[in-house]
C-alpha cells in the first residue's frame, strides 16, 4: 500500500503511531492521489516544487 509505505518512511512518529496501526488492521482506509497537467497520473514523470506555506503535509 502506498499510502502506510509512505507514512512509514516519511512520517513523523507521532503521525506512524496515529494512522499506522488503524491502517494496518482495516479501521482506516487512505487513498493516494497523483496528477500533473504534463504528466497525468504517471508518477515518474512528476516534477516536485517546494509547495506555499498554506500546503498541509506529513
Amino acid at each position: 500500500n502506498l499510502v502506510v509505505d509512505s507514512i512509514f518512511r516519511n512520517g513523523s512518529e507521532h503521525i506512524r503511531k496515529s494512522f499506522l496501526p488503524r491502517l494496518s488492521s482495516g479501521e482506516m482506509i487512505a487513498s493516494l492521489c497523483l496528477t500533473e497537467p504534463a504528466s497525468g497520473s504517471d508518477a515518474l514523470a512528476m516534477k516536485t516544487e517546494p509547495g506555499s506555506p498554506e500546503t498541509i503535509t506529513f
